[in-house]
């Protein structure tokens, strides 16, 4: 699932539902949603009007991920506010588009473990990673310092 809810119903990106009803959150701001119930989930869900479409999205985003696609999290480590952890080198799952304001190339991902859905731009296919593999060690041992690098038995 795109996200989990604590009722333990999910919302996917692109998943077909059929409108419940209004909706009822009471928050002001029902006007702006409906209830939509979703297959395996057992209540229907809020959702806001403009994240609905009569057609399926496209499989593949604008930034060139696709939905459902691995791949591997390069930005660096961070906790969450909610004590979630992004760990570099994570393999995430492609799980939405990202808003229109990020940063060019980004996308909703999901980390193993995590609930909620993080949007960036730090990813990389797993194929990318392993051709540049060999460049990588090249570069950090050319651009070492002297005084850090180490040669086997001249050191």
């Amino acid at each position: 699932a795109t996200q989990k809810l604590e009722s333990g119903d999910g919302l996917v990106y692109g998943a077909k539902g059929e409108v419940a009803g209004p909706s009822m959150v009471q928050d002001g701001k029902d006007d702006e949603r409906v209830a939509v119930q979703f297959d395996g989930n057992a209540d229907p869900i809020a959702c806001r009007i403009f994240a609905l479409a009569r057609e399926p999205p496209p499989g593949e985003l604008d930034s060139g991920w696709r939905i459902g696609e691995i791949v591997m999290y390069t930005g660096a480590g961070e906790t969450l506010p909610d004590g979630d952890r992004l760990e570099p080198g994570a393999r995430v799952e492609v799980v939405g588009p990202a808003p229109e304001s990020a940063r060019e190339g980004s996308a909703a991902v999901l980390f193993p473990g995590h609930s909620v859905p993080v949007v960036t731009a730090s990813l990389t296919r797993e194929e990318e990673v392993s051709q540049c593999a060999a460049l990588d060690s090249c570069l950090s041992m050319c651009l070492a310092t002297p005084g850090k690098l180490s040669i086997s038995g001249k050191g």
